[in-house]
């Protein structure tokens, strides 16, 4: 529905005055934006694309604010509708329908179209006034992501079409039997893919009484991927009860990528009555099969870029009068030549990334780094420059790195992402590691000595007067084993442990003690242990039972006495010592951390 024309009367002159005629209306430009009202005449401010769609007359131009907007009708032709590029940009959650008969060709810029439920398309075209879409976004989850049914000056520029549905077509021209006008298509600089054809071309509806207009489809630098087939050209339903033939199709591709190949079908004819008609592909510098993989950074994610080293890149030539930038908006021609399909190769650098396994650790520790978050526009780093901030450095193929820090203190690592073709990416933003104390404290054993020999029994003989009578007595007394040493780091000790090992045994030596599996297919070697609750007991030798002792912090000194209920038998034992100090680190950096003594 158009907005009320603007009428003006025009003055008679001296014998005769008449009503003037509607004069053609002025061209008008409305901007549209959630809330912005119902919009015509003087009110330029549209709340929808609806209320636009209204409001138009031929000529007019809509600027469309960001956001989310729904379906909407143009039924006059010579529109304009332009999506504003400022984040988060323009989505429209529908289809955009372009009936205008008369006004001239409708344009479409910079916006996403997007029909996520049931088969309509993203776009409709079924007025001649027809359309040019540019740098937009197309698609339908079920339908064809484009539709056109009339016109002759439709046109897709510097755009992507897709479409999820199996049996549709990312672009779909149709001419009916009771549509004997031409349709005409040009695709330049764009990206189609998904479904059966990447762009499909269909003439007549069956029967013999077929009028369908020729259809004729160009592309330039066109990249058809993704599709069961790249183009069908399918004239075979039209089929005219007599006279010539009708439904003919004439498609060229020049400078473009169509993967999966063409397929053309075409009426064989009547004899006598009517004759066949045609369907017919003509390329021009055009890759018609390939490997996409060895052409596009990621085929299988729709990144239809063409990779570094793609037997695409400098392989195409240029046409008078198409785009002069590709679908990305680079320059079309960056080499010696162009390059086929819609991709104008630019070797960009790649973005590097990093992150660590831990912000903070322990001198001596290892820390891993990972740069699996870096990306190349053109799909391939060849390696991995590290800058780890303490002074040292790694280059990797692979993302990933181990490093261990030596000295404490805040260090922050970097990482450089180098491609194929050796460009390098800016340093990552640094990730900041906390190195902290990794040394464990200094605990020493200074009693019992290393190889000392300790008395279990003490016996003292002194001669003593009974009586008047003088006589020898030997006393006997069981000494408590005793354990001290010293304990020192800078940081202060927060505790000390013995583990006491049984080594041998008098009058015979048992070291270990061997258990076999009930399988029989394994042994495990155990040890003998003291436990003050339990005494000495039989444990793995792995797995030494911490007896904790007394800590004297300030004298920096450690102490520990077996307790006089356990008894401990003749023979060779080990005591081992560690600790944990302020810091969390736990261990011994003294030497021998263990001794070796013998009761007897």
């Amino acid at each position: 529905m158009s907005r009320p024309r603007r009428r003006s009367l025009i003055a008679a002159v001296a014998t005769a005055g008449a009503l003037a005629a509607p004069a053609a209306a002025q061209a008008a430009t409305y901007s549209v934006a959630a809330g912005g009202g119902s919009c015509g005449g003087d009110d330029r401010s549209c709340g929808s694309l609806a209320d636009g769609a209204s409001a138009a007359n031929p000529g007019d131009v809509f600027e469309v604010a960001p956001g989310q907007y729904a379906s909407a009708t143009f039924t006059d032709g010579g529109v304009t509708i332009v999506g504003s590029t400022a984040p988060p940009g323009v989505v429209v959650n529908g289809t955009l329908t372009f009936s205008g008969a008369s006004g001239g060709v409708s344009n479409l810029q910079k916006l996403v179209v997007s029909r996520f439920t049931g088969v309509d398309p993203a776009v409709s075209v079924s007025g001649p006034s027809g359309l040019r879409v540019s740098d937009a976004l197309l698609a339908s989850a079920n339908g064809n992501g484009m539709e056109i049914v009339a016109g002759t000056a439709n046109e897709i520029v510097r755009s992507t079409v897709l479409t999820g549905g199996a049996e549709a077509s990312a672009v779909r021209v149709f001419s009916g039997n009771d549509s004997s006008a031409s349709k005409a298509l040009l695709l330049e600089s764009s990206i189609v893919s998904g479904g059966a054809a990447g762009v499909g071309v269909f003439t007549g509806e069956g029967g013999p009484t077929s009028s369908a207009g020729d259809v004729t489809l160009r592309a330039r630098h066109l990249t058809a991927a993704g599709s069961t087939n790249a183009f069908v050209l399918d004239a075979s339903e039209a089929s005219p009860l007599v006279g010539g033939p009708v439904g003919n199709i004439a498609a060229t591709a020049a400078d473009s990528i169509l993967l999966n190949g063409v397929v053309t079908r075409n009426y064989s004819g009547t004899a006598v009555v009517a004759p066949p008609n045609s369907a017919t592909f003509t390329p021009t510098r055009t890759i018609v099969s390939g490997d996409p993989n060895a052409l596009f950074v990621n085929p299988a994610g729709r990144n239809f870029r063409l990779k570094a080293g793609s037997p695409a890149i400098d392989k195409g030539g240029l046409t008078e009068g198409e785009s002069a930038t590709d679908v990305e908006g680079e320059p079309r021609v960056v080499g010696s030549a162009s390059d086929q399909g819609a991709d104008e190769f630019v070797n960009r650098a790649p973005t590097a990334s990093i992150a660590a396994s831990a912000a903070s650790v322990r001198a001596g520790r290892g820390v891993t780094f990972s740069a699996a978050g870096s990306r190349d526009p053109e799909g391939a780093i060849a390696s991995y420059v590290w800058r780890f901030g303490d002074g040292e450095t790694a280059t990797t193929a692979a993302p990933q790195v181990d490093h261990v820090y030596r000295n404490e203190g805040t260090v922050g690592a970097t990482v450089v992402a180098v491609d194929v073709l050796g460009l390098a990416s800016a340093p990552s933003a640094p990730a900041t590691i906390t190195v902290t104390d990794g040394t464990p404290p200094l605990i020493s054993v200074d009693r019992p000595r290393r190889n000392q020999t300790v008395r279990i029994i003490t016996r003292r003989t002194r001669t003593v007067t009974r009586a008047g009578t003088r006589r020898r007595v030997t006393t006997t007394r069981r000494n408590r084993i005793r354990f001290r040493g010293r304990a020192l780091d800078r940081s202060g000790v927060r505790n000390v442990s013995i583990a006491l090992r049984q080594v041998s045994r008098l009058p015979r030596k048992r070291t270990t003690r061997r258990r076999t599996s009930t399988a029989g297919a394994s042994q495990v070697r155990n040890c003998r242990w003291l436990d003050p609750r339990r005494g000495i007991v039989s444990r793995s030798c792995s797995r030494p039972v911490q007896i904790a002792v007394r800590l004297d912090s300030k004298a920096g000194t450690w102490s520990y006495a077996v307790p006089s209920r356990r008894r401990l038998a003749a023979g060779t034992y080990r005591v081992s010592v560690a600790g944990t100090d302020n810091a969390g680190v736990f261990g011994n950096a003294f030497t021998p951390a263990a001794v070796t003594f013998k009761l007897r």
